[in-house]
């Protein structure tokens, strides 16, 4: 367990240092994806209000109801699009499924 713990502050201070020099970390190294933003990548307001402010129409959809009402929000953008509804898309198939699944005992 030592391993463990050593390595969970090991980590933990690694994401730590990483925030504190996220933003002269781009700065420096044009080569490196904006994706090392962490924190600008959690704050999704700017980001839709771009989108926003740039097209006239918009879907927003949440990650939350296209996993657990997949057909349901299909149906929505297919209104949204003014396409014929009655598409026949296999939503049971999962496409590029990777990661670990982390159970999550809060409730």
């Amino acid at each position: 367990m030592d391993s463990f713990y050593s390595d969970l502050f090991q980590e933990q201070h690694f994401f730590e240092k990483a925030l504190e020099i996220e933003e002269e970390r781009l700065e420096k190294d044009n080569t490196i994806t904006p994706m090392v933003m962490y924190k600008n990548m959690g704050l999704y307001y700017e980001m839709v209000k771009a989108y926003l402010d740039a097209f006239e129409n918009v879907l927003i959809i949440l990650y939350e109801d296209f996993r657990d009402e997949t057909d349901e929000v299909l149906q929505g953008v297919y209104q949204f699009l003014g396409i014929d509804e009655n598409q026949m898309i296999d939503s049971t198939s999962r496409h590029n499924v990777g990661g670990k699944r982390w159970k999550n005992n809060c409730k």
